[in-house]
């Protein structure tokens, strides 16, 4: 089990939820850095300032631990997308058994009933003489 200092549990060092979340945790507080307080931005906020020294290493940073977190992640949408296809195909398996065996049910009740109804209409037409 990997614990932070602050007694967060992290799980086990080799998961990939744990080195996406280590690897944000990492990116916080340069995030933060720089990032300007709202009083200091410019009137004109339509033209975008130019990117300082820092920033570009901070977007850098970012850019790989956004690659790391897809390339992480993809399995799990994999895996995903894999247990969806599983589950929609057993329920549609389920659902066409059970079709057919309802179908089968009503065929033998079909002749079920066509057979009585010749015998009572032959019985009903039976001609009975008296001597």
């Amino acid at each position: 089990m990997y614990v932070e200092d602050d007694g967060t549990f992290l799980g086990r060092p080799n998961d990939r939820a744990v080195v996406a979340d280590r690897c944000l945790r990492a990116l916080r507080p340069r995030l933060q850095a720089t990032r300007r307080p709202s009083s200091a931005r410019s009137d004109n906020s339509l033209q975008p300032s130019r990117p300082s020294r820092t920033s570009r290493s901070t977007l850098s940073s970012v850019s790989a631990c956004i690659a790391t977190v897809r390339q992480l992640s993809s399995p799990v949408t994999r895996h995903a997308a894999e247990l969806t296809a599983r589950l929609t195909r057993a329920a549609a398996e389920s659902t066409n058994d059970r079709i057919k065996y309802w179908s089968i049910v009503q065929t033998v009740m079909l002749f079920a009933v066509c057979g009585w109804q010749v015998f009572y209409l032959k019985r009903f037409f039976e001609v009975k003489r008296s001597v």
